[in-house]
């Protein structure tokens, strides 16, 4: 906790989290600007390769194309392709130049290694001559249908998607558009030819192929899915690489897109996709390890600076306790601080401080004590000579009547009062002492004036025994008696002491009243200004009172007098409890 106090309390804490700071932030800045890089070049390696990628597989496309279409301008313009379209008359003669095209087809088939399927349609007779393979009479239909759709089109060659299986390439007969028709060369591709040559590269490039036709009809495609989503995808692809003017990258969907676009053979599209995810997957593994390498340098930085720290925190704090306890007022020498930096000469010089301060201390404490004594002891001495002065005129005047047993009594009371205050002069007596005292004192007055005197007391539990200044009360006693008791002849004289100590026992009050003739308010302003006036000379004796109180039992003290004509007074003090 006193760590934790310190780290958030100290400037020293602050000026190392700073140095933190600084060190941090431009490995912050070195790890983030180093991602960046990561990031730009990483992302420009991959399009260089994709757009290689796509490059060669557009090659293969090209390629491959390329000799289906030599292979059908080849074949297409032989003797016995071009006899079969043309009839002798005679029906052995036709059937012979059927069975040659036929022949002829077989060779052009085994070349193209793709168990492609080729037809020749003849437009005199309306028929269609196939391989000598077993070519489905559904396909043999839709060849036909296919061939006759192409020669109105008044085209000399054309790829055409058929159907989810095949793309047909035809071809007119003869080529020249300015002749009339006689017939087409049709070869029906197998899609499957497509997929084989887009299908090994996914592996490596993480990322999807899709060959289209300029058009957007799907000739294959390595995404996973069905032919109708794939087809949806594509054709939204390829809307927005329209819209965008055909570019050869751009981002879309969280992917990156590149399309590429055959000049020639129908103008195939080869569209690559590969996912954001795929794309960034170095550059977040990257990411994750300048992190983790950023976590583990801060980490290993703040446990490093932490522990610096507190190697300095604890001379620091120890010099701060001693310079605490010395603001308290303890300076007692502590255990020197083993560092021979400053922080260590700092230890020492506070210790020779300390020391120096103790012997001063004690030296005040001795001076303190003595000056106290000195003025109890003069304080009392003020007391004695005023009431040896009473007690001794009361005996003059017994003496002048010849009351010798007065005098006898008078003379034993003050011997055994003047034996209580000579004897340990300096002392604290029982309260119960004190009050033994008083009824002797007063007993004494009630002699010199013949009038009865009554003292009522009322001490709080545990008080009887409190240590009290001797003659604490008498002056008390002496004023209540001789300024408001004593002139009023009718009265039956009464005073009171009331001890009692306050609820939370920190505090101890005294009250000393009386039934006398009491003070109007001017005078008891004035008796209080007195009380407050430490060159005055009247009330000795409850200036006294007051002062020996304070000497004795230290401060916060107070005083309050009640007083009113006719009512008596009240003298209350309040000072702290002492056991």
């Amino acid at each position: 906790m006193r760590f934790l106090t310190f780290v958030q309390r100290s400037f020293f804490v602050r000026v190392l989290l700073l140095m933190i700071a600084v060190l941090l932030i431009p490995l912050l800045i070195l790890a983030g600007s180093t991602q960046k890089e990561a990031d730009a070049a990483i992302r420009k390696q991959v399009n260089r390769i994709n757009d290689q990628v796509v490059r060669q597989i557009m090659e293969r496309i090209e390629i491959t194309m390329s000799q289906i279409q030599t292979v059908g301008n080849q074949y297409g313009s032989t003797p016995s392709v071009l006899a079969a379209l043309t009839s002798t008359g005679s029906l052995s003669s036709d059937a012979i130049r059927v069975n040659d095209a036929s022949a002829t087809l077989d060779i052009a088939a085994s070349l193209l290694r793709s168990n492609n399927d080729l037809a020749l349609y003849s437009q005199w007779n309306d028929k269609l001559i196939t391989t000598s393979q077993n070519v489905e009479y559904e396909n043999k239909l839709l060849f036909h249908d296919t061939a006759k759709t192409f020669l109105q089109s008044n085209t000399s060659w054309i790829y055409q998607d058929a159907d989810e299986e095949h793309v047909y390439y035809q071809r007119r007969i003869p080529f020249d558009t300015w002749l009339d028709a006689k017939g087409s060369l049709l070869i029906s591709i197998k899609k499957d030819l497509f997929h084989r040559l887009i299908e090994n590269v996914e592996k490596d490039n993480k990322g999807f192929f899709t060959i289209a036709t300029s058009h957007g009809a799907v000739l294959a495609s390595t995404r996973l899915g069905s032919q109708d989503d794939i087809a949806a995808q594509t054709a939204l692809v390829l809307f927005e690489w329209a819209t965008r003017n055909k570019p050869a990258q751009f981002q879309f969907h969280q992917s990156l897109y590149s399309i590429q676009q055959s000049n020639d053979y129908d103008a195939t599209l080869l569209i690559s996709e590969i996912p954001q995810g795929a794309l960034t997957e170095d550059t977040d593994r990257i990411r994750q390890y300048v992190r983790y390498l950023v976590i583990l340098l801060g980490v290993i930085g703040f446990i490093f600076v932490l522990g610096f720290a507190y190697y300095l925190y604890r001379p620091l704090y120890a010099v701060r306790r001693h310079i605490d306890r010395i603001k308290q007022g303890d300076f007692r020498i502590v255990t020197t601080i083993p560092t021979s930096n400053e922080i260590g000469e700092l230890s020492h010089v506070l210790n020779t401080m300390s020391s120096r301060l103790q012997t001063l201390v004690e030296e005040l404490k001795e001076t303190a004590d003595l000056k106290r004594r000195t003025e109890i002891k003069a304080l009392q001495s003020q007391i004695n000579p005023h009431f040896l002065y009473n007690s001794l005129n009361t005996i003059l005047m017994f003496a002048h009547l010849g009351e010798n047993g007065k005098i006898k009594s008078l003379m034993g009371s003050l011997i055994s009062l003047l034996r209580y205050s000579m004897e340990n002069f300096e002392g604290l007596v029982p309260l119960s002492k004190e009050i033994e005292y008083i009824r002797d004192y007063m007993h004494m007055l009630e002699l010199r004036y013949e009038r009865p005197l009554t003292l009522q007391t009322q001490i709080g539990e545990g008080l009887m025994d409190m240590p009290t200044p001797k003659l604490l009360l008498q002056p008390l006693i002496e004023n209540a008696l001789f300024h408001g008791v004593l002139p009023l002849k009718h009265i039956l004289g009464l005073l009171c002491i009331r001890v009692y100590a306050t609820e939370d026992r920190e505090a101890v009050i005294l009250e000393v009243s009386d039934n006398g003739k009491g003070m109007d308010e001017g005078s008891v302003n004035q008796l209080r200004l007195l009380l407050t006036n430490e060159q005055g000379v009247e009330n000795i004796g409850l200036r006294n009172v007051w002062e020996r109180i304070g000497l004795v039992y230290g401060h916060p003290t107070s005083y309050h007098i009640e007083s009113s004509p006719g009512e008596g007074t009240l003298f209350r003090f309040q000072f702290p409890y002492k056991t």
